[in-house]
Protein backbone atom coordinates (compact mmCIF):
# COMPACT_ATOMS: atom_id res chain seq x y z
CA UNK A 1 0.00 0.00 0.00
CA UNK A 2 1.09 3.42 -0.74
CA UNK A 3 2.92 5.33 2.23
CA UNK A 4 2.00 8.52 3.15
CA UNK A 5 4.98 10.24 4.37
CA UNK A 6 7.44 9.27 1.77
CA UNK A 7 11.23 11.25 0.90
CA UNK A 8 10.74 14.30 -1.27
CA UNK A 9 7.48 13.93 -2.30
CA UNK A 10 8.26 15.85 -5.86
CA UNK A 11 8.84 18.92 -4.94
CA UNK A 12 12.60 18.64 -4.52
CA UNK A 13 15.11 17.38 -7.04
CA UNK A 14 18.60 15.85 -5.94
CA UNK A 15 21.42 18.12 -7.63
CA UNK A 16 19.42 21.50 -6.96
CA UNK A 17 19.75 22.22 -3.56
CA UNK A 18 17.02 24.82 -2.53
CA UNK A 19 15.32 24.54 -5.64
CA UNK A 20 11.40 23.87 -5.21
CA UNK A 21 8.64 22.72 -7.55
CA UNK A 22 4.51 23.19 -7.21
CA UNK A 23 3.59 20.95 -10.21
CA UNK A 24 7.14 18.11 -10.52
CA UNK A 25 6.73 14.73 -11.39
CA UNK A 26 4.01 12.54 -10.30
CA UNK A 27 2.61 15.48 -7.85
CA UNK A 28 -0.72 15.91 -8.88
CA UNK A 29 -4.06 13.39 -8.43
CA UNK A 30 -5.83 12.70 -11.19
CA UNK A 31 -9.57 14.67 -11.42
CA UNK A 32 -8.73 16.39 -8.34
CA UNK A 33 -8.12 20.18 -8.66
CA UNK A 34 -4.31 21.22 -9.37
CA UNK A 35 -4.92 24.36 -7.40
CA UNK A 36 -5.53 22.47 -4.23
CA UNK A 37 -2.28 20.27 -5.12
CA UNK A 38 -0.27 23.33 -5.55
CA UNK A 39 -1.24 24.48 -2.12
CA UNK A 40 -0.52 21.32 -0.42
CA UNK A 41 3.09 21.25 -2.02
CA UNK A 42 3.05 24.99 -0.57
CA UNK A 43 2.29 23.80 2.90
CA UNK A 44 4.72 21.16 2.21
CA UNK A 45 7.56 22.96 1.45
CA UNK A 46 7.20 25.60 4.11
CA UNK A 47 6.96 22.83 6.99
CA UNK A 48 10.31 21.56 5.34
CA UNK A 49 11.80 25.28 5.46
CA UNK A 50 10.84 25.87 8.74
CA UNK A 51 12.26 22.48 10.02
CA UNK A 52 15.35 23.29 8.34
CA UNK A 53 15.62 26.44 9.60
CA UNK A 54 15.07 24.73 13.18
CA UNK A 55 17.18 22.13 13.02
CA UNK A 56 21.18 21.39 14.18
CA UNK A 57 23.45 23.55 16.04
CA UNK A 58 23.72 25.90 13.08
CA UNK A 59 20.94 26.86 11.33
CA UNK A 60 20.33 25.29 8.13
CA UNK A 61 20.32 26.85 4.82
CA UNK A 62 20.66 23.95 2.52
CA UNK A 63 18.22 21.68 1.82
CA UNK A 64 18.45 18.94 -0.86
CA UNK A 65 16.77 16.01 -1.34
CA UNK A 66 18.96 12.51 -1.09
CA UNK A 67 19.47 10.41 -4.63
CA UNK A 68 18.86 7.15 -2.50
CA UNK A 69 15.70 8.73 -1.43
CA UNK A 70 14.49 10.29 -4.51
CA UNK A 71 15.10 7.19 -6.36
CA UNK A 72 13.47 4.73 -4.28
CA UNK A 73 10.23 7.42 -4.12
CA UNK A 74 10.32 7.52 -7.78
CA UNK A 75 10.69 3.58 -8.00
CA UNK A 76 7.89 3.00 -5.75
CA UNK A 77 5.99 5.95 -7.65
CA UNK A 78 6.18 3.98 -11.19
CA UNK A 79 4.91 0.26 -9.31
CA UNK A 80 2.07 1.97 -7.82
CA UNK A 81 1.07 4.01 -10.61
CA UNK A 82 0.96 0.57 -12.83
CA UNK A 83 -2.11 -0.37 -10.75
CA UNK A 84 -3.96 2.62 -12.56
CA UNK A 85 -5.94 3.16 -16.08
CA UNK A 86 -2.66 5.47 -16.73
CA UNK A 87 -0.18 2.98 -17.84
CA UNK A 88 1.57 1.96 -21.25
CA UNK A 89 -1.25 -0.07 -22.15
CA UNK A 90 -3.55 2.59 -22.82
CA UNK A 91 -3.18 5.49 -25.20
CA UNK A 92 -3.11 8.57 -23.18
CA UNK A 93 -1.03 11.87 -23.05
CA UNK A 94 0.20 10.74 -19.48
CA UNK A 95 2.29 8.49 -20.53
CA UNK A 96 5.63 9.49 -22.45
CA UNK A 97 6.16 7.44 -25.41
CA UNK A 98 9.84 6.60 -25.47
CA UNK A 99 9.68 5.68 -22.28
CA UNK A 100 6.56 3.92 -21.29
CA UNK A 101 6.48 5.93 -18.20
CA UNK A 102 4.05 8.35 -16.73
CA UNK A 103 5.56 11.26 -14.89
CA UNK A 104 2.55 13.45 -14.46
CA UNK A 105 0.07 11.98 -12.07
CA UNK A 106 0.18 10.76 -8.49
CA UNK A 107 -0.78 7.19 -7.77
CA UNK A 108 -2.46 7.63 -4.71
CA UNK A 109 -5.49 9.41 -3.95
CA UNK A 110 -6.43 13.23 -3.44
CA UNK A 111 -6.48 12.25 0.78
CA UNK A 112 -3.52 10.83 0.82
CA UNK A 113 -1.90 13.45 -1.47
CA UNK A 114 -3.10 16.07 0.95
CA UNK A 115 -2.14 13.61 4.13
CA UNK A 116 1.37 13.47 2.94
CA UNK A 117 2.28 16.72 2.65
CA UNK A 118 0.30 18.67 5.39
CA UNK A 119 -0.31 16.22 8.09
CA UNK A 120 2.35 13.11 8.05
CA UNK A 121 5.90 13.06 10.06
CA UNK A 122 8.14 14.92 7.41
CA UNK A 123 10.85 12.47 6.77
CA UNK A 124 14.42 14.08 7.73
CA UNK A 125 16.04 11.04 6.58
CA UNK A 126 15.45 11.99 2.98
CA UNK A 127 17.09 15.05 3.02
CA UNK A 128 20.83 16.56 3.23
CA UNK A 129 20.58 20.05 5.49
CA UNK A 130 23.62 22.17 5.28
Amino acid sequence: MWALADYAQSVSVNGFPNLFLLGGPNTLPSSNSALHGFECSIIYITRLLKGAWRSASARSTVLEAKASSQAEYNERVQQDIKKLVYSSTVNTWYINKETGKNTLTYPGTQMSFWWSRCISALRWDAWELA
